[in-house]
């Protein structure tokens, strides 16, 4: 059969992954050296089993959390994996970090309601909270001396001071497509609009909720910045919008043609990197040049994978690809957890390790990676119960 790759990102509907793309603008590409060598493990902790939250990292301090059984947002020494501390309540979204503070929503003991917490980085100590029935819907984006998220209804954006937790604006009866926001040059993005407002994406002032502009129709779409783009999915469309104008510079249709037909393509959470979109099927890893729509990386799994157990991020011209892969052996389908490094310029394998974390439950299962969180020269990944860091 053949396949000619055509434009540029499959969209929603086949992005709502657990996968949190970990850096402010979403663009998932995280600005630290990369592990290139075969990786060793450097520690491993056992969590006790939880469901996965991402992942962030602030000096020598991991911040993750648990959105179900015992919940809680928790802090480990970077180095050591050693836990610091640990927060009730069970945790709605990614938490976000600065040099001094984690800031999470947890759920309160008592009643619907969640509590949005700015904690020392070293202690977890609370030093402010701000309470409401409507918070927990997204991850806390951090722009300037504002705190912002998304409810958990998706119909209110919330804006705090980041210094004090005082609420400084809030839009309602919004129409936000998925709950991650994006921010970039004093800018925030969400796709959706304001109230009656059924658009494709919308920018406001961070301080005071100003709308700045919001175009296009529909409401699909998490939006992703780089070099004055933004960049988001719509349909089977990929449109590209001027930052500051929200002009809509191009849009491109989104599918591969199989023996000259067109088909449907299903693909991970984008990254974005050097003007190019990198996303993973079920079989390839691929990456599209924004500006013309070619195609300039392609990389084959050597098995196919499950497309909602794929979790793909990069540093420093490297993508980190977790998947867990089918392996067909006469009758019986073996799987595996796996967790690869691939080099952009070079579009080769760099190392690749099983990732797998049997327990006494499951003694055969190959549990999915939920994140993967690049470091200086390092990796870490989670398996429930278990988080990883590897590096070289």
């Amino acid at each position: 059969m053949r396949i000619t790759w055509l434009l540029l990102l499959a969209s929603t509907g086949v992005w709502g992954q657990s996968i949190d793309r970990g850096t402010v603008a979403g663009t998932g590409h995280h600005p630290v050296a990369p592990l290139t060598t075969e990786p060793k493990v450097v520690w491993e902790t056992k969590t006790g089993y939880r469901d996965s939250t991402g992942m962030v990292a602030s000096g020598n301090v991991l911040v993750t959390g648990n959105p179900n059984g015992d919940g809680g947002t928790y802090a480990y020494d970077l180095a050591t994996g050693k836990r610091l501390w640990r927060v009730p309540g069970h945790i709605r979204g990614t938490p976000a970090v600065d040099e001094t503070s984690a800031y999470a929503v947890n759920a309160v003991p008592k009643g619907y309601r969640f509590r949005l917490s700015k904690l020392d980085l070293k202690t977890g100590k609370a030093q402010w909270s701000y309470d409401d029935e409507d918070l927990g819907g997204g991850t806390p984006l951090l722009v300037g001396n504002v705190v912002v998220l998304v409810s958990e209804n998706k119909r209110i954006i919330t804006a705090l001071d980041r210094g004090t937790g005082t609420r400084l604006w809030q839009h309602e009866q919004l129409r936000v497509c998925d709950a991650r926001l994006a921010a970039a040059d004093g800018i925030l993005y969400f796709g959706g609009g304001l109230a009656g407002e059924f658009r494709m994406l919308t920018a406001l002032d961070p301080a005071t909720g100003r709308v700045h502009w919001s175009v296009g129709q529909g409401c699909e779409g998490v939006p992703a910045v780089a070099a004055g783009m933004v960049v988001m999915g719509q349909g089977r469309d990929l449109v590209t919008v001027d930052a500051r104008s929200g002009a809509i510079r191009d849009t491109r249709a989104v599918a591969p043609k199989a023996d000259g037909r067109t088909q449907p393509l299903n693909m991970s959470y984008p990254v974005l990197q050097g003007g190019v979109y990198f996303a993973a099927t079920t079989t390839h890893v691929l990456g599209w040049e924004v500006t013309s729509g070619r195609v300039v990386f392609e990389y084959r799994f050597p098995a196919p994978t499950e497309l909602s157990k794929t979790v793909i991020t990069a540093a420093g011209g490297v993508l980190y690809v977790a998947a867990v892969e089918h392996q067909q052996e006469g009758t019986v389908t073996r799987s595996s957890a796996m967790v690869s490094a691939i080099d952009i310029a070079g579009q080769r394998l760099l190392w690749r390790r099983r990732a797998d974390t049997p327990d006494k439950y499951s003694p055969n299962s190959a549990w999915a990676v939920g994140y993967l969180l690049p470091v200086e020269a390092g990796l870490i990944y989670d398996n429930p119960g278990v988080l990883v860091r590897l590096g070289s």
